[in-house]
C-alpha cells in the first residue's frame, strides 16, 4: 500500500463536512499553482487572513468576497458552482458502485470540460475503475495520492476506497485488504459503509479470510436497504463460490436457490456436481462454455473472478480451451487419461498458459495413481517446455 496514503489514513481526523469545504482547498491549489502570494489574492478585497483562513476552510465564504477572489485566480462564478456540483456526481459514483451503474458518471463527463482539481480527478478514477482502464487508473492514483492531505473528509474517504477497489482489480489483494481494513472505523455515510463492506467481501473471499463471512452479513444488509437487488444477486454468487471452495456444498445449493440470474444459478450447481463426482452428462455443453475457467480458477487458485465477467456466455473465453477442458471433464475417469494421451498424440497446440498447466496437473495426478502413466506426464512436460 502506498506509504503516504496509508499515513494520511492513520493520522487524519474526520471533522463534519460542509457543501463549501471542497472551496478552500481548491483556491489553494490554484493560487499555488499559479505562483501567487495571499497578499496578491487579498489586494483591494478582504484581508490576507481571510483568505488564510478561506482556504483552510475555518470560515463559510463570503459570496461576493468568493466571486473576486475565483475571478482573480481565473476561475469563473460558473466554474466554481460546478465545482459545488461535483460533490453530488462523487456521491452518485459510490451509489452507482452499489448498484452497477455508471450511467451518471459517463454523463458527466461527456457534458462537462475537464476541470483541474482533484475532485474531478476522482470522477474520472471512477471512471476508469468501471471499464478496467488501470493503465489510467495508475496515473491517476499517484496523481491524486500527493495530495490526499489536502482533500476535504468525505473526498479523502471516496478517494481511499477507490484506491483500495483499484488495488483489488489489479491483484494485489493484500494492499487492497490492509487499505480498506483501516478505514472501517471512521464516520462515513450509509452508501460509503455498503461499498466498504462489499469490496472487503469480495477481497476476504479471495484471500479464504474467516471474516469473508461477516462482511457479506454486513454488504447484504445494506443492500438490502438501498433495494440494490442486482448486486445482492452477485454478492450472493459469490458467496456460494466462498462455501464451495470450502467443500461446504450444501451451503453452496441453498444460496444458489436465492440466486436470479440464471447462468449463475446452474454455474454453481454444475461446479457443485464436478466437486461431488456426480454424472455431469445431463448438462447442456453450451451452458457449459466457460465454466472450465471457474473450475481451474477454484482448482489451482486462490484468486476471485472478476465480478465483471459473465462466467457461462460462450463470448467470455475464447470456444477452442474451454471446448478442450470441457469435453475432458465430462468424460469418464477411465477415459481422461486417453484424452490427454490424444492430446500429446496430435501434438495440438495450446496457447493459453491456464489451459497448459491444467492438464500438466491432471496429467500429473495421473502419474501419482500409478506408476505407468508417469512417462505420460514426462513427455507432456517436455512437449510444453516445461
Amino acid at each position: 500500500m502506498d506509504i503516504n496514503l496509508k499515513k494520511e489514513i492513520e493520522t487524519r481526523t474526520l471533522d463534519p463536512d460542509t457543501v463549501y469545504a471542497v472551496i478552500g482547498p481548491e483556491l489553494k491549489l490554484r493560487r499555488i499553482r499559479l505562483r501567487k502570494t495571499l497578499k496578491y489574492v487579498a489586494y483591494r478585497i478582504c484581508s490576507i487572513s481571510y483568505v488564510s483562513k478561506l482556504e483552510s476552510n475555518y470560515l463559510k465564504p463570503n459570496a461576493t468576497y468568493l466571486s473576486e477572489i475565483s475571478k482573480r485566480l481565473g476561475m469563473s462564478d460558473v466554474y466554481v458552482s460546478t465545482l459545488f456540483g461535483l460533490r453530488e456526481v462523487v456521491e452518485e459514483g459510490i451509489k452507482g458502485l452499489l448498484f452497477n451503474d455508471n450511467k451518471c458518471i459517463k454523463d458527466f463527463i461527456l457534458k462537462k470540460d475537464a476541470y483541474y482539481n482533484y475532485r474531478y480527478r476522482i470522477i474520472i478514477f471512477f471512471d476508469k475503475l468501471y471499464d478496467n482502464d488501470f493503465e489510467s487508473c495508475t496515473e491517476i492514483f499517484k496523481e491524486l495520492t500527493p495530495i490526499a492531505k489536502t482533500m476535504i473528509n468525505y473526498d479523502f474517504l471516496v478517494f481511499s476506497i477507490l484506491s483500495g477497489i483499484y488495488y483489488y482489480k489489479i491483484g494485489k489483494l493484500n494492499d487492497a485488504h490492509e487499505l480498506l481494513i483501516s478505514l472501517i472505523n471512521f464516520d462515513m455515510n450509509t452508501n460509503l459503509k455498503g461499498v466498504l463492506y462489499l469490496y472487503l467481501f469480495y477481497i476476504c473471499n479471495a484471500l479464504g479470510r474467516p471474516e469473508t463471512i461477516d462482511y457479506y452479513n454486513k454488504a447484504k444488509e445494506v443492500l438490502l436497504f438501498l433495494g440494490s437487488y442486482q448486486m445482492l444477486d452477485e454478492t450472493n454468487y459469490y458467496l456460494a463460490i466462498y462455501y464451495i471452495k470450502n467443500n461446504s456444498y450444501d451451503y453452496a445449493l441453498n444460496i444458489a436457490k436465492s440466486i436470479n440470474d440464471t447462468k449463475r444459478k446452474q454455474t454453481i450447481n454444475f461446479l457443485v456436481s464436478y466437486f461431488k463426482n456426480e454424472s455431469l452428462r445431463s448438462y447442456n455443453k453450451k451452458n457449459l462454455l466457460g465454466i472450465s475457467k471457474i473450475i481451474y480458477d477454484l482448482k489451482f487458485d486462490s484468486v476471485m473472478l472478476n465480478s465483471d465477467i459473465e462466467m457461462v456466455k460462450e463470448k467470455s473465453f475464447k470456444i477452442d480451451y474451454n471446448q478442450i477442458i470441457v469435453d475432458y471433464l465430462l468424460l469418464s475417469d477411465d477415459l481422461k487419461i486417453i484424452y490427454i494421451f490424444d492430446l500429446i498424440k496430435n501434438n495440438q497446440d495450446i496457447q493459453d498458459s491456464y489451459v497448459k498447466s491444467f492438464f500438466l496437473n491432471e496429467s500429473l495426478k495421473s502419474a501419482k495413481k500409478t506408476g505407468k502413466y508417469k512417462l505420460i506426464y514426462d513427455y507432456y512436460s517436455f512437449c510444453k517446455g516445461e
